[in-house]
């Protein structure tokens, strides 16, 4: 009953000192060989799910559709021109971030080309993401709330698939 009582005070559960002992131990799995001839194949697909997830992920222009959100929230009840404004002043900030970004990983500016692809696709990625953004321009072609999710995902999906045909014809 003590043990009930400690437990619902706290709210976590009380354990005695051998089940501590036993969880603070790192679990033993078993080695197995893998199956003759399966090589990388048995992982594959859990490995491709994760790969398409990070660049999914690494696609979301999180900076610029963060500040379009504000923008927006700042300029929800005016008219669509100014909304239209924000669109635009964010869509250039995307595109700067997106050159800034790709030369802060190549180590400077000098000798870095402009990074024609990537800007293209952080541009396109970003004017996707804001079609699912509440009142934003897009709110006033009246079409239904399950268009811009689905924008969203046509364009990420495409995005993916470019990005990783891109990288194997540069191989």
């Amino acid at each position: 009953m003590a043990v009930m009582r400690a437990e619902a005070e706290s709210g976590r559960p009380v354990v005695d000192a051998e089940t501590a002992r036993r969880r603070a131990e790192p679990a033993r799995a078993t080695q197995r060989a893998p199956a003759r001839g399966a090589g990388e194949r048995g992982d594959a697909p859990a490995q491709q799910l994760e790969s398409a997830r990070d660049q999914l992920i690494a696609l979301i222009p999180a900076e610029a559709v963060a500040l379009f959100i504000l923008l927006i929230g700042l300029m929800a009840n005016e008219a669509v021109g100014w909304r239209l404004g924000a669109l635009g002043v964010v869509a250039v900030f995307a595109v700067a971030w997106t050159v800034l970004s790709y030369w802060e990983a190549r180590g400077g500016r000098k000798g870095a080309l402009v990074p024609a692809f990537e800007i293209l696709v952080g541009l396109i990625a970003f004017l996707a993401w804001s079609t699912s953004v509440p009142a934003s321009p897009f709110d006033d072609l009246d079409l239904p709330t399950f268009v811009g999710p689905a924008i969203v995902a046509v364009v990420s999906t495409s995005l993916v698939f470019v990005a990783r045909v891109r990288s194997l014809w540069a191989k």
